[in-house]
């Protein structure tokens, strides 16, 4: 399966640069030490002390990350305290880190399939059902089927782009 760009996003290229979703994305959560935080959280893992021994990262880059996955929303601090102890803060998921939870999977399972050789111990399923859940691309009532690409279109959002309906091109210009 391929992406085409549409060609009111391919003019100049600005796009890329100043309005590409994914640079926005990889800009907050595109290093190793941050999607090993975003996973213990999604695993329910909020302690600092707990990410720390579950990440194998040291103190001081998890407490970075950590910093900046709560100045991105991702996170949100919460005060906690243990009987005996001064209180303190754990880590929580906001909706924009819950929001995440698909590309957390798809990263599971691309790195089972692409670079663990299905190694995998584990497998995601349905609590409720006990099915095992398969991730993919669908429209409101279908998957999508992997015989035609995908186009990278200007979206509601996108106003300052003209709102003709025009033919898309691929990367290569094809």
């Amino acid at each position: 399966m391929t992406i085409h760009i549409d060609e009111r996003l391919e003019p100049d290229g600005a796009w890329r640069h100043e309005g590409c979703p994914i640079d926005a994305a990889v800009s907050v959560i595109g290093t190793r030490p941050t999607m090993l935080i975003i996973r213990e959280a999604h695993y329910g893992t909020t302690r600092f002390h707990d990410f720390v021994g579950r990440t194998g990262l040291t103190g001081s880059v998890v407490a970075s990350r950590l910093h900046e996955l709560v100045q991105a929303q991702i996170l949100a601090t919460r005060p906690y305290r243990e009987p005996g102890s001064r209180g303190r803060e754990e880590y929580v998921l906001t909706a924009r880190g819950e929001a995440l939870l698909p590309v957390v999977l798809a990263l599971a399972v691309w790195g089972s399939e692409q670079m663990l050789a299905g190694q995998w111990p584990v497998t995601v399923l349905d609590a409720g059902t006990g099915a095992a859940v398969a991730l993919g691309l669908v429209e409101p009532n279908r998957e999508v089927s992997g015989d035609s690409p995908l186009v990278f279109a200007p979206s509601p959002a996108g106003s300052a782009l003209s709102g003709e309906e025009t033919p898309a091109r691929h990367r290569d210009g094809a």
